[in-house]
C-alpha cells in the first residue's frame, strides 16, 4: 500500500483503490474498491489501524479496561467514563497531527470546510458482519481541535456496549477487532437515501428498493425521519409501487430513479452480492458514501420473486440445484440466445427475452410466447417439426456435434486469451446441441403424450399390457455404458488382490496400476468413452474424467452383487417381452380397431423419438465437460498468480470478475495482495450465499402471477393425497409391484451406500446414475414423470418406477419398507426404521 511521506499511520486519496482491509478497516475498503471500480465517491483519507493499535498500547490502563469490558467485567458508567476519559485524554505528537492536517487540506479547508469523519474496523461491512450501526459517524466536523477529537471519539466506539455484544453474538474475538477512521469532505446532500439491490423483507433478488430523505441521510440510516421508498423492477427497471412514508417532499424525479437502479445493479454486479448502499445527490450529482454487503435475508421462491409465469418442468432432472454464479451468468446466457434463435427459425416461437431466468439461483423457464402475424403458422410448423426434427438430430446434427467437438479437444491451447476464445467455442457448441435438445425433448414429450392418450381411448381392455410396455426395449448409450463397466467389474472378481484393493480402498484409482496395470487401461478408455456423462449440468460439479475415482466407486458397488444381474441381461430380457408385445400391438390391435391406422402412425413417431431420448444427454454431455476443463485452467493460472486460495474458487464469480481476472493474468498488471484480498471476499460471499440457496427445501415447480396459468398449472400439477398417511402418489414411470427397502442417495458421491436389491430413493437422476439401476429392485423420485431418465431406464431394466413425489425425499428415510406400486403411481410405507438417525 502506499502511505504519505511523512504520516506512517495515513493512507491518502493517491492511492485509493489499493487500499487493504486490515490498515483501512471495511468502510474504507469498501469505499476504496468502489473508487477502483469507477463509482463517484467522494474524496478520502485513512487514519490506519497501526496508528489505533500505536497509541492505545501507549497506555496499558486502556487495554486492561478495554479487556474488562470486553470480558463483562465493567458494570458501572464510571468504568465507561473512565475509558472515554483515557481515548480523549490521548496526545497525538506534533507530527502526527501535522501530517493528518496536510492530507486533509489536499481534500478541503479544514477551517472552511465540512467534514464527515466515519468509523472503519475491521471486522465491519463484511458478509458476516455488517456492524451496521455499531460505530460512530461524526458529520459537519470543522476545525482541527474537533477533527482530533472525532478521530478518538470514532476509536472509543470500537468499546460502545452494543459493538461489543455484536462482536460476541458474533464469536469475534478482541484482538481481531482493530478501528480506522475515514475522513471524506462533507456532501451537503439535497437528497440522500439508502437502496438494496434485492428487496431484504421478502427475498426477491429482482427488485430494487429505494429509500430517500431531503437532506443528509443520517436521520433516515438512525430511523428519526420515515422515507419515501420505491420498489423498481430490476430486470426492467419499472417502477412496481412507490409508498410516502414522509409528510415531507422527499421525492426523486424518473430519471433519477432510473438513474440509481442503474447504479445499484452495477455496484452489485461489481461486488458479486447483494448491497446495501447509502447515498446522496448534490448539486446534481450522485455519490456513493458506502457499500456493505446485505448480511440476513430470507431467501426464498415465490410468485413476488418474477413477473410473468415460469416453470422448472423438464429441467429439474437437468439442473437441480442452485445454479454457480459463474456458470449462471457465463453460460446460461447464451444458451438463452442461441436456442431462442434456433426455436425461431424452426417455428416462429417467438418470446420476451430472456426465454431462461435465474430466480434465487435456480433455474427456469418462460411459459407462453409472443403473439406476432407469423404465430398463425406455429401450429403448422410444429406438426411438421415433430415428424422431421428427430431424423434432422440422427441424421444431421450428432455426427456434426460428434465432430465438432473432437476438433475443440484437439485444439491445443498455450495461453489464457487462447483458453479463453476455446471456452466460448465450446459454449457455443455446447448450445447448439442445447437447443436440439430442447426441441427434441417438447417433441418426446407430446408424442408420447398424444400415444399414450389413443392407446387409452382406443386399446380394449381385454389387452392386459401398458403403453410404456409397447414403447420399451430400445438399447441406449447408458446400457451400453452399464455393460461395459459391468464387465470390468468381472475381470477384477478373477485377481484375487486387485478385488481385495478395490474394495477396501475408496479412493484408489491412481494406486491400480500396482495391481492390474491391463485392467487399470481398460478403464482408463471407459472413463475416455463414457466418463463424460454429467450428474449435473452445471459445471461446479465434476464428471468422471475429471474425477476418476468415481469410476471405481461404480466397480466397488457391482464387486458386491451376487453377478447374476448384468445391464445386458436386464435390458435383453426386457427387449424380447417388449418385442413380443410391439408385435401384437402392430399386428392384432391396430388391425382389429377403428382408428388403428392412426395408432399405428402415432406409435411409430413416438418411437422414433422413444429411440433417441435417452441417448441425446449422452451427446449433449459429450463436450459440456470440456467447459469445466477451461474453467479450471483460467483457474489455475490465477492461483499461481495467488488471486485465488484454490481453484475451484473460480466457480464462485460471476462473468464479469471472471474477465477482470483474465484480463489481469494476461497483462500481469495488478497487486497481488489487493487483488487476492477482493476476490477472496467475493468468493466467501458467493458461497454463503450458495450455502443458503442450497438449503433452499421447497423450490416450486411454476411460479406464474398470471391467474389463468396459475389456475391451470395447479390443476395439471395437482397432487393426489389419500385419506391414508402412509401411501403417497406419483407418476407411473415403469409397471410392476415390488417390496422393498429404501435407500436415499442424494449424489454421486452416495453411491457407495446402494446394495443390489434396495429401492433406490433419489430426488432425481441423470444418466451418470445408470450403473445403480440394474442393481436396483425399484426406482422413487421426488422429480421427474413418465419421461424423465428414471422412467426411461427402469423401464428398460424392466424395474417398477414411481417419479415425481412432493417431498418423498423427506419422509422416507433409509432403511424404510415400502410397497411400490409402477401400475398406479403410488408408493406405500409398511413399516418405518426406527433405528434410523438424521
Amino acid at each position: 500500500m502506499k502511505k504519505s511521506n511523512t504520516a506512517e499511520y495515513i493512507s491518502t486519496f493517491d492511492s485509493f483503490g489499493y487500499w487493504e482491509i486490515s490498515q483501512v478497516g471495511g468502510k474504507a475498503y469498501s469505499l476504496s474498491n468502489l473508487f477502483k471500480g469507477g463509482f463517484n465517491v467522494p474524496k478520502t483519507i485513512c487514519i490506519n489501524t497501526s496508528a489505533y493499535q500505536a497509541y492505545i498500547n501507549k497506555d496499558i490502563s486502556i487495554q486492561i479496561l478495554t479487556n474488562q469490558l470486553f470480558e463483562g467485567k465493567l458494570q458501572n458508567e464510571e468504568k465507561g467514563r473512565q475509558l472515554k476519559d483515557k481515548f480523549l485524554a490521548i496526545n497525538f505528537e506534533h507530527d502526527f497531527v501535522n501530517d493528518i492536517l496536510n492530507e486533509v487540506e489536499r481534500i478541503g479547508n479544514i477551517d472552511t470546510d465540512y467534514f464527515a469523519v466515519r468509523s472503519s474496523a475491521t471486522t465491519e461491512d463484511l458478509i458476516e458482519t455488517s456492524f451496521a450501526g455499531q460505530h460512530d459517524t461524526f458529520l459537519y466536523i470543522q476545525g482541527k481541535n474537533n477533527l482530533i477529537a472525532a478521530i478518538k471519539k470514532c476509536w472509543l466506539s470500537l468499546w460502545s456496549v452494543r459493538a461489543i455484544i455484536y462482536r460476541k453474538q458474533k464469536g469475534i474475538k478482541q484482538n481481531v477487532a482493530q478501528m480506522a477512521v475515514a475522513i471524506q469532505k462533507m456532501v451537503i446532500a439535497d437528497k440522500s437515501g439508502v437502496t438494496f439491490s434485492i428487496n431484504p423483507i421478502n427475498g426477491n433478488t429482482n427488485q430494487v428498493i429505494i429509500n430517500v430523505v431531503n437532506g443528509e441521510g443520517d436521520k433516515l440510516v438512525s430511523g428519526l425521519t420515515t422515507p419515501f421508498e420505491f420498489i423498481i423492477n430490476k430486470t426492467s427497471n419499472n417502477l412496481i409501487n412507490s409508498r410516502n412514508y414522509s409528510t415531507q417532499n422527499d421525492n426523486l424525479s424518473t430519471n433519477e430513479i432510473y438513474y440509481l437502479t442503474e447504479i445499484t445493479k452495477n455496484i452489485e454486479a461489481y461486488f458479486g452480492t447483494p448491497q446495501d448502499i447509502e447515498w446522496s445527490i448534490a448539486n446534481n450529482q450522485l455519490f456513493i458514501l458506502q457499500s456493505r454487503p446485505i448480511t440476513a435475508y430470507q431467501m426464498k421462491l415465490s410468485l413476488d420473486t418474477v413477473k410473468g409465469s415460469w416453470t422448472r418442468i423438464g429441467f429439474d432432472d437437468w439442473l437441480r440445484k442452485p445454479m454457480s454464479p459463474l456458470f449462471e451468468s457465463l453460460v446460461i446466457p447464451v444458451l438463452n440466445n442461441v436456442a431462442d434463435d434456433f426455436i425461431v427459425s424452426k417455428i416462429e416461437l417467438q418470446r420476451n427475452r430472456p426465454t431462461w431466468t435465474s430466480i434465487e439461483g435456480f433455474f427456469y423457464t418462460k411459459i407462453g410466447f409472443k403473439f406476432t402475424f407469423k404465430s398463425f403458422l406455429i401450429p403448422y410448423l410444429f406438426i411438421k417439426l415433430i415428424k422431421n426434427i428427430h431424423m434432422e438430430w440422427s441424421n444431421e446434427f450428432v455426427s456434426k456435434h460428434k465432430s465438432n467437438i473432437v476438433k475443440l479437444v484437439n485444439k491445443e491451447t498455450n495461453t489464457i486469451s487462447e483458453t479463453k476464445e476455446h471456452l466460448q467455442d465450446v459454449i457455443n457448441a455446447n448450445a447448439a446441441a442445447w437447443s436440439y435438445i430442447i426441441l427434441t425433448g417438447i417433441c418426446a414429450k407430446l408424442s408420447e403424450k398424444i400415444f399414450s392418450l389413443l392407446f387409452k381411448l382406443c386399446v380394449p381392455s381385454k389387452y392386459t399390457f401398458t403403453y410404456t410396455e409397447v414403447l420399451s426395449g430400445y438399447f441406449n448409450k447408458s446400457i451400453e455404458a452399464d455393460e461395459a463397466i459391468w464387465q470390468l467389474a468381472l475381470k477384477a472378481k478373477k485377481n484375487k488382490k486387485l478385488l481385495d484393493f478395490i474394495l477396501v480402498n475408496e479412493s484408489s484409482f491412481d494406486e491400480i496400476n500396482q495391481y492390474d496395470i491391463a485392467w487399470l487401461k481398460e478403464l482408463e478408455i471407459w472413463i475416455k468413452k463414457y466418463g463424460h456423462r454429467l450428474f449435473e449440468l452445471d459445471f461446479i460439479f465434476p464428471s468422471i474424467q475429471d474425477e476418476p475415482d468415481m469410476a471405481l466407486d461404480i466397480v466397488r458397488n457391482y464387486l458386491k452383487t451376487d453377478g447374476t444381474r448384468s445391464p445386458n441381461t436386464l435390458y435383453y430380457k426386457n427387449y424380447e417381452n417388449s418385442k413380443s408385445i410391439r408385435n401384437i400391438f402392430l399386428n392384432q390391435v391396430c388391425k382389429d380397431i377403428i382408428f388403428g391406422k392412426l395408432l399405428s402412425n402415432v406409435f411409430k413417431l413416438a418411437e422414433k423419438y422413444a429411440m433417441i431420448r435417452e441417448n441425446r444427454a449422452f451427446y449433449l454431455h459429450y463436450g459440456w465437460y470440456l467447459m469445466r476443463k477451461d474453467v479450471i485452467k483460467i483457474a489455475q493460472a490465477a492461483k499461481d498468480k495467488n488471486i485465488f486460495a484454490d481453484v475451484n474458487d473460480i466457480f464462485f464469480i460471476s462473468r464479469i470478475q471472471f474477465e477482470q481476472i483474465i484480463q489481469l493474468i494476461e497483462t500481469d498488471n495488478f497487486n497481488t495482495e489487493q487483488d487476492f484480498t477482493v476476490m477472496g471476499e467475493i468468493i466467501k460471499t458467493n458461497k454463503i450465499i450458495y450455502a443458503k440457496r442450497s438449503k433452499i427445501t421447497s423450490i416450486p415447480v411454476t411460479l406464474s402471477s398470471n391467474c389463468i396459468i396459475h389456475g391451470l398449472l395447479k390443476f395439471f400439477t395437482l397432487e393426489r393425497k389419500s385419506k391414508n398417511l402412509n401411501i403417497f402418489f406419483g407418476y407411473s414411470g415403469s409397471s410392476g409391484i415390488v417390496r422393498g427397502i429404501i435407500c436415499k442417495i442424494e449424489d454421486n458421491y452416495d453411491f457407495y451406500k446402494f446394495r443390489q436389491d434396495q429401492i433406490l430413493l433419489a430426488i432425481y437422476t441423470t444418466p451418470a446414475w445408470t450403473p445403480l439401476f440394474s442393481m436396483a429392485r425399484g426406482i422413487v423420485t421426488q422429480h421427474g414423470g413418465s419421461l424423465s431418465h428414471a422412467a426411461i431406464v427402469a423401464r428398460e431394466y424392466q424395474i417398477p418406477a414411481v417419479l415425481g413425489i412432493s417431498n418423498i425425499f423427506q419422509i422416507l428415510n433409509d432403511g424404510d419398507e415400502v410397497e411400490l406400486n409402477g401400475n398406479n403411481g403410488t408408493i406405500t410405507l409398511i413399516q418405518k426404521n426406527e433405528t434410523y438417525e438424521k
